[in-house]
């Protein structure tokens, strides 16, 4: 029991309590809630709500805007969720399925101008926060190679087809 409020507190820490926050929180036993639309959290003041998980939960990234911006917000609060107080993860690491325009922000050609985005996704692919996974499908169309994304990004065939594999095993929506 003082394990589980012990995960609970470490989630929530940062959240302003109301009555909106403990309703969401009772329904996001079972489905992840947010405070704001995916679609505008990049420019949203408000606070974004985080699923409360149990142990055994698995986390797909709800990759929209397909912004350097949105996957450093959700890489920062996968972060948050996932790991334990020395860094490594705790859970199954969130899959990040990359199918869009997101792609060309890991290239060779724009490490230097994506640096810390780049750094921090092979910071927590290594220690098992994240999944990266590349659609095969959309770098084949948009004239991208393997040789120039970094070797820490797993490819699948369709991406589309990924998500709804993952989906259908019991990953919701982070």
């Amino acid at each position: 029991m003082h394990q589980r409020f012990s995960l609970s507190a470490r989630i929530l820490r940062g959240i302003r309590f109301s009555l909106l926050t403990l309703c969401a929180s009772a329904l996001c036993t079972t489905a992840p809630a947010y405070a704001n639309d995916v679609q505008h959290a990049e420019h949203a003041s408000a606070t974004v709500l985080e699923p409360v998980v149990n142990d055994n939960a698995r986390f797909l990234a709800a990759i929209q805007l397909h912004s350097a911006d949105e996957l450093r917000d959700l890489m920062f609060r996968a972060e948050k969720m996932v790991t334990n107080y020395d860094g490594y993860a705790s859970r199954e690491p969130i899959a990040f399925v990359l199918r869009g325009e997101e792609l060309r922000l890991f290239t060779r050609d724009n490490y230097e101008a994506n640096r810390d985005l780049i750094d921090t996704a092979a910071r927590l692919e290594a220690f098992g926060v994240v999944d990266f996974k590349a659609c095969e499908g959309w770098m084949v169309q948009n004239h991208l190679d393997r040789d120039e994304l970094p070797a820490f990004i797993d490819y699948v065939e369709n991406g589309e087809q990924e998500v709804q594999r993952l989906q259908t095993s019991g990953y919701a929506w982070f």
